[in-house]
């Protein structure tokens, strides 16, 4: 297992090492590697955190907005019935109401598990009113995954250091993989960058291949 200080250590190893190479692929639309901060202040548990993320999804039409158009539909049937050559004619929004988009944001951070003796990725998903989003709908966003892959296991806990609800990937397939890793790969930081890229495709943010490379390289030579 990876031990806390090692975490400490490479830690703050890759921050520097993603700082150092400004990389042009470190940065998407929406995420960006070099935003990456490690905090260690001694009052807190050790932490690597990203600064908000924000994503839009097409809007899911709920149970309110469901009764809304039953409604409307009822209303219609009360009044006469227009001829298909007329109703081409009528508003988008009786046609596009499903398509309708939700900006959401994304907290990122992780934290390593005493427990688990890994790292451990939490992220909290809430709309832009606070409203916390639901594990259902969060999988929707997130990338298929076949049946045998644990990375679409998440799970809900408070988070260890602001005690807000999060999610995490649960780590117990991530400690046979990280053994994997200490088994086949220099005690060094490059170890926990191995592993952030293999995390990191679960929640749409996979590391670009040249990006991974380089900083491989980075944090091989320190």
């Amino acid at each position: 297992m990876m031990k806390p200080e090692h975490f400490s250590e490479w830690a703050g190893r890759v921050v520097q090492a993603i700082k150092k190479c400004q990389h042009d692929e470190a940065t998407t639309s929406t995420w960006d590697l070099s935003l990456w901060e490690f905090q260690d202040d001694n009052r807190t548990l050790p932490c690597l955190f990203h600064p908000s993320v924000f994503e839009n999804y097409k809007k899911a039409v709920d149970d309110d907005s469901k009764g809304d158009r039953e409604e409307n539909e009822v209303a219609l049937e009360d009044e006469d019935i227009i001829p298909d050559e007329q109703a081409i004619a009528l508003p988008q929004e009786f046609t596009t109401m499903e398509e309708k988009r939700i900006r959401v944001q994304w907290n990122f951070s992780i934290v390593y598990s005493d427990t688990y003796g890994v790292p451990v990725l939490y992220f909290r998903v809430q709309t832009l009113d606070g409203s916390p989003c639901e594990r259902s709908r969060i999988l929707e966003w997130l990338p298929d995954q076949s049946i045998d892959d644990s990375w679409d296991f998440i799970s809900q806990e408070e988070h260890p250091i602001n005690g807000l609800p999060s999610y995490f990937l649960h780590p117990c397939q991530t400690s046979s993989r990280l053994k994997d890793l200490l088994q086949s790969t220099s005690q060094n930081a490059s170890i926990l960058w191995a592993w952030m890229s293999m995390i990191f495709p679960a929640v749409n943010h996979p590391i670009p291949p040249s990006f991974y490379r380089d900083i491989r390289s980075e944090l091989d030579e320190s």
